[in-house]
């Protein structure tokens, strides 16, 4: 059996022995051909398709990827955006309150400064209190030993002044030649007082101030002028008892330790030979 498409058919020739002539085939390769482009083009446009979509399902599938890539990029960008912004708050809110603990810390220490300073003040002021009393004390006590110490010289010598003038006056008012010798026992007793009173002065002048030692210096020359002159007789001896008031008056002062100059208010035409004047006009 050959193929069945084609038949081989013994020639009968003419004249002669017959050849066997081949049989012509039935398919020839144009339709061969088409049958296999038929055939293969399916399958070329089925492999085709299937590369084709193969492709695009790997092109979606790479875009799809881009897109979650890009989605979850911008989602990581959002969240790190989100948890740059936190911390920024964060660190905001933490330096605000590290300010505001600072700016309270130094308000504190400036309160706290203000208050010792306060204290300190305080302080120095109770001190300088407690020195000025102290001082005060002191000086009320050195005044109250002075005072003290004035009186009782002045228990001394203000008497004696007085008896001295009044024995002056005594004698004034006896009558010229009456008892010239009692007269001269009496000038002579008046002078030797006058001498003590002088040694008493003398010895605590430093209790008394300049005024009244020049005022007593003054009084003294005209208890001795007038002792040894004929004042008392002739009645001129005012000088002594003005001296006498004006150093009463100054003693009353400075017993009430006053050691301020003492203001005469006596003009000098009034009392031009008096001496405890003079002694008040430096």
């Amino acid at each position: 059996m050959g193929d069945p498409k084609s038949v081989s058919v013994p020639a009968v020739p003419a004249d002669g022995p017959t050849v066997p002539v081949p049989a012509k085939p039935v398919w020839n390769s144009l339709e061969v051909a088409k049958i296999l482009v038929s055939l293969v083009t399916p399958l070329a446009v089925l492999l085709v398709g299937y590369g084709l979509s193969s492709q695009a399902s790997q092109v979606a599938a790479a875009r799809e990827r881009q897109e979650r890539a890009r989605e979850w990029r911008s989602q990581k960008q959002a969240r790190d955006d989100a948890a740059n912004r936190e911390e920024t708050l964060r660190l905001a809110g933490i330096q605000r309150e590290d300010g505001l603990r600072e700016a309270a810390e130094d308000r504190d220490d400036a309160l706290r400064g203000d208050a010792v300073a306060r204290e300190e003040a305080h302080i120095r002021d109770a001190e300088a209190r407690d020195v000025a009393a102290r001082r005060e004390t002191l000086e009320l006590a050195r005044l109250s030993r002075i005072l003290e110490k004035r009186i009782e010289i002045w228990d001394k010598v203000g008497p004696e002044i007085y008896g001295m003038l009044h024995r002056m006056a005594a004698l004034q008012r006896k009558e010229e030649g009456s008892d010239a010798a009692g007269d001269a026992a009496e000038r002579a007793a008046i002078l030797d007082r006058l001498n003590k009173v002088d040694g008493t002065i003398d010895a605590y002048r430093s209790y008394f101030s300049g005024t009244f030692f020049r005022l007593y210096r003054g009084l003294q020359q005209d208890i001795r002028t007038a002792l040894h002159t004929d004042q008392i007789k002739r009645g001129n001896s005012k000088c002594a008892y003005v001296g006498y008031d004006r150093l009463v008056e100054l003693a009353r002062r400075e017993l009430a330790l006053r050691t301020d100059p003492l203001m005469i208010n006596f003009d000098k035409r009034d009392f031009p030979d008096c001496a405890w004047w003079q002694s008040t006009q430096g």
